[in-house]
């Protein structure tokens, strides 16, 4: 009996372990094989998995410099892993190398750059040096990238040294004539300034020196001065303050000079039609023939009527009739004239801003362009000067 019931005992046990190595067998037999799906895009790697079936995915972004960002660079079980078909595999996609704010460099040494843009994962390119007015020259002027700008780490940047402001020669414009001297320096981004000066051997409106002197070096705008001939035939100025305009035109004439721009200025100290400013300056030497400019005692201002109350007042269908103040901002006195006369309106009073030219430009007008002004008024009051 205890032989017969050892061997049921060992018989049960046998049917155990073969239930269990068929278990196993089974399990294993379902299990499925993680494919490699490096260097695949999204969707082929979703294919993939498909293909054996595993249908749950998930995707994760890493960086990783040595995988095109958008592909996939690796998986979780790893490839060539067992797992069940509902068991889920994370998709690993490269994001590229990562990127990293360009470093400021502007202003900076060479040495010091390289330092910096090393230390942010980056390297450095050398461009063509430039030009720089605010930069030393053998400094960093330029990169590219700007600073702040966002580059993938492990990229290049290039940079560009200042060799300096830009500057031009200045050309040697003495015994040039001053017109053709102004031509050249004004080619070049050059101003001229002159002054007459006399000279008995020098034909007039010859340029005799000249500073800076040709072959400086200059950044574009400076002004170079130059002294010019008034020639052996050079007259002095008279003085016409004081005068009238036809007097002050007789005594011009009579110098072998004539008269130039003529313009108003208010002045309540001296009668209307006085010279009250003239250009050139009294007692200054002028090639003979020059113009001189003067300005003149403008009347004192007419008062504007004003509309009345009564029945003769202008009714708001005839003021809107009329046409607005013309903008005359930046015209001569002459062609402001013109073209509020245009307008129906007249020039009543001309002011010139104190260190004016007698040539000077409109700048302002009362009442001011684009209304309307009330009443009957029809003349327009005129500020010439500067800049407006």
């Amino acid at each position: 009996m205890r032989r017969t019931a050892v061997l049921a005992g060992a018989a049960v046990l046998a049917i155990l372990l073969i239930a269990l190595v068929l278990a196993w067998r089974g399990a294993v037999s379902r299990q499925v094989r993680i494919p490699d799906l490096s260097g695949k895009s999204q969707v082929e790697a979703v294919a993939a998995l498909h293909g054996v079936g595993i249908d749950a995915v998930a995707f994760k972004a890493h960086p990783d410099p040595s995988m095109t960002a958008g592909l996939v660079d690796g998986t979780d079980p790893t490839a060539g892993a067992r797992v069940e078909p509902n068991q889920p595999v994370t998709i690993f996609l490269s994001a590229g190398p990562g990127q990293v704010a360009v470093p400021n460099i502007v202003g900076k040494d060479l040495k010091t750059a390289t330092k910096m843009l090393a230390g942010a994962g980056l390297t450095i390119r050398m461009g063509t040096p430039l030009h720089s007015g605010a930069v030393k020259a053998g400094l960093v002027a330029q990169s590219n990238p700007a600073p702040g700008g966002l580059i993938d780490k492990g990229a290049t940047v290039a940079v560009q040294l200042s060799v300096g402001p830009q500057t031009v020669k200045v050309p040697n414009v003495v015994s040039l004539l001053v017109d053709d001297a102004q031509s050249q320096l004004r080619k070049l981004g050059l101003n001229l300034r002159s002054n007459i000066v006399p000279s008995v051997d020098i034909p007039a409106k010859t340029v005799i020196d000249q500073d800076p002197v040709g072959g400086s070096d200059v950044r574009p705008g400076t002004t170079v001065t130059v002294d010019i001939s008034a020639g052996p035939n050079a007259v002095v100025v008279p003085n016409v303050v004081g005068s009238s305009v036809d007097d002050a035109r007789a005594k011009l004439e009579q110098a072998g000079l004539a008269i130039g721009a003529v313009a108003q200025a208010a002045v309540t100290d001296t009668s209307p039609g006085t010279v009250v400013g003239q250009h050139p300056d009294p007692n200054s030497q002028v090639p003979q023939g020059t113009a001189v400019d003067i300005v003149v005692a403008a009347a004192p201002a007419t008062p504007q009527p004003t509309a009345s109350a009564g029945p003769a007042q202008s009714s708001p269908s005839q003021a809107q009739a009329r046409s607005t103040i013309p903008d005359v901002t930046g015209m001569t006195l002459e062609d402001a004239r013109a073209a509020l006369a245009k307008a129906g309106y007249s020039v009543n009073r001309v002011v010139i801003t104190p260190g004016s030219s007698p040539n000077a430009k409109v700048v302002r007008s009362d009442p001011a362009a684009g209304s309307t002004p009330p009443g009957a008024q029809t003349s327009v009051d005129l500020t010439l000067g500067g800049k407006p």
